[in-house]
């Protein structure tokens, strides 16, 4: 983990309702533990550019999460979903990868008189001007050598649309190959609402959600069942069921 220290974990964990879930547990343990606790410097692949990372923030990805919690990305992709609907978490791409935010970091895990007991602990330590420095660098090494490596100059979140796309039409065809082509026409969407006001993703989210209601586009109506991934990349079909063209009350 990135930070030493610890964390705090209130005993109302266990009011939620996914909390007999030992895979949701030790996810969100997880992650407690890899979000940085006072904000550093994280670095873009090998290059020598840094951005920041805010107090409660990660870059991380599922494969890795999966890796170091044992648990199946499949389960994590689940999990990933039910804390963003709660709000215990935001998911959003950066240059380096996934980046989340632990939300409301600052009032759960704000340290108090009342949580050190008046004892100074490891965090609180006196360190030279030489040590910080030694700190500093060392903490842009380790997010490097722990995040997932992103695709060389991979601008496009493929993994997150795809993510949308399972979550949000799970009765459609999974898509189990990335293939060029597929992420050709991922690119080309894309690019082609890149400069929309409510960003690039989010005519996606919008095309995910009209085809999941449609009763056509899903096959509940028994008329067709030909809808898939490949077939709403398709840029007339992108734009007609973003418009509502599918939608049951036409």
């Amino acid at each position: 983990m990135s930070d030493k220290g610890w964390i705090k974990i209130h005993r109302k964990i266990y009011e939620n309702p996914y909390a007999s879930d030992p895979h949701w547990v030790a996810l969100w343990v997880w992650m407690l533990c890899r979000a940085t606790r006072t904000g550093r410097r994280a670095r873009i692949g090998r290059t020598t550019k840094t951005f920041t990372l805010e107090p409660g923030q990660f870059i991380s990805g599922r494969k890795q999460m999966a890796e170091e919690t044992g648990i199946d990305e499949s389960k994590i992709r689940r999990i990933l979903k039910v804390m963003k609907n709660d709000h215990q978490i935001d998911q959003r791409p950066s240059p380096a990868g996934s980046l989340f935010t632990v939300l409301k970091w600052d009032e759960h895990q704000k340290v108090t008189n009342e949580t050190t007991n008046g004892r100074p602990t490891d965090d609180q330590r006196m360190t030279t001007k030489q040590e910080r420095k030694k700190g500093r660098k060392k903490e842009i090494e380790d997010i490097y050598v722990d995040q997932d490596k992103p695709e060389p100059r991979e601008k496009i979140p493929f993994e997150q649309i795809l993510d949308m796309y399972h979550d949000q039409c799970p009765t459609m065809p999974t898509v189990k190959i990335y293939t060029p082509s597929r992420k050709q026409a991922v690119r080309n969407r894309y690019n082609q609402f890149k400069d929309h006001p409510k960003g690039a993703l989010w005519p996606f989210e919008v095309l995910f959600d009209h085809a999941s209601k449609s009763d056509f586009l899903s096959g509940r109506n028994g008329s067709w069942k030909g809808c898939n991934f490949d077939w709403l990349m398709k840029q007339a079909n992108f734009v007609k069921t973003i418009e509502g063209n599918y939608d049951n009350d036409r």
